[in-house]
């Protein structure tokens, strides 16, 4: 990934109309404009979760400027990038996430596009503040993480194996200590909802459904029409309908060389299928499919396959990404025609979804500890 010189980079976001309620949808028509001085030329992005890929929109900074305006449904976080980064590495860099409220200001701190300070806005100076507290949750982790890499380093797997099962507990438990103590009290905020939104995607990390559920339920209506509330209720329903018992719903996906191939055929003959949906922007997807690819080539010999679905509308894309991430089992792309949203409730990505042998869908997303025990037992 490319670096940036030091910048000054300084933004102003102005909306209007915000307002979240149970029984009104109201717009949010947005402008942003900021500063990025000594970067006249290059290309900034915006991106707004919600919306699809294509309606991502592209500026080029002039005379140490630049500028973004549009709508939006509801309040939720933008994403601004450099699109070189976003060109060169598929949507994976570094990145300014912003709530969208009625007035922001920021500013960059020098050499990182990651970090920045909020001069204006109360709803994301809340959710600044409430991040630096966060910290203090998990005091410690660090030192423990050392040891997992050093153990693994050593070659000792199974104390490093461990010791990444004990991290990762005390990950998830310091997690919802945090969550209990700060955000469930603030039910009514946007910021609560968009922490659990995101352990809803989190497959290392997250909270299990049961966690998930009960916090979900303290939730004020009032952010019912949310783009977040509404995540974690297809979430939570699609855990319901897409579980054990349930087949998998075969389709018509393309190849990388452009032909047409049903899913049916692609793991026919196979014990166990694990169906992964990413695309290539979503860098929760490229980084599990990094953690795939040791279970992949141990258990492959045995019946084990991996089909990755795409959901890229652009092609290009798709195959950029699946050559830079050196994709070793099946991929496929679902063209836009084929809905497979609404198949496979791929609202929230990363999914997966584990197939047995009988076609029947046996766990989803499901948490690498426990698949590399189903995949033990095979024969």
């Amino acid at each position: 990934m490319k670096s940036h010189p030091a910048i000054a980079f300084s933004a102003v976001l102005l909306f209007s109309a915000i307002g979240l309620t149970a029984h009104a949808k109201p717009a949010v028509t947005y402008h942003i404009s900021g500063q990025a001085t000594g970067k006249d030329g290059q290309k900034l992005s915006l991106r707004i979760p919600s919306q699809d890929e294509a309606n991502r929109q592209i500026v080029e900074i002039k005379d140490g400027k630049f500028e973004f305006s549009g709508t939006n449904p509801t309040c939720e976080k933008a994403v601004i990038s450099f699109e070189e980064d976003l060109l060169d590495n598929d949507g994976i860099t570094k990145i300014f996430q912003v709530f969208l409220e009625k007035e922001v200001e920021l500013t960059a701190l020098p050499d990182s596009l990651g970090m920045f300070k909020f001069l204006k806005g109360r709803l994301n100076i809340e959710a600044d503040s409430l991040n630096h507290k966060s910290w203090a949750y998990y005091k410690g982790l660090d030192s423990l993480y050392t040891k997992v890499v050093r153990a693994g380093e050593a070659g000792n797997t199974k104390e490093s194996d461990s010791l990444y099962n004990l991290y990762k507990k005390q990950n998830i438990e310091r997690s919802k200590r945090f969550y209990e103590e700060n955000l469930l009290p603030m039910g009514n905020s946007i910021i609560t909802v968009e922490y659990l939104y995101q352990k809803c995607l989190n497959s290392d990390y997250g909270f299990d459904d049961a966690v998930v559920e009960n916090y979900f339920s303290h939730i004020n209506v009032s952010m019912q029409n949310s783009f977040y509330y509404k995540g974690i209720e297809e979430y939570l329903r699609g855990k319901k309908l897409m579980l054990t018992g349930k087949r998998y719903i075969d389709t018509l996906l393309q190849t990388p060389g452009g032909k047409s191939l049903r899913l049916s055929s692609a793991i026919k003959g196979k014990k166990l299928v694990l169906l992964d949906f990413w695309a290539s922007w979503c860098s929760r997807c490229r980084y599990l499919t990094t953690q795939l690819t040791g279970p992949y080539q141990k258990y492959k010999s045995k019946g084990f396959e991996i089909v990755s679905i795409s959901i890229d509308e652009n092609s290009k894309n798709w195959l950029r990404a699946n050559a830079n991430d050196s994709i070793p089992w099946i991929s496929l792309r679902a063209e836009p025609d084929i809905h497979i949203t609404m198949l496979y409730n791929t609202n929230s990505l990363p999914l997966t979804l584990l197939v047995d042998q009988d076609g029947v869908i046996i766990a989803r997303n499901i948490k690498q500890e426990e698949l590399i025990k189903i995949l033990d037992s095979l024969p």
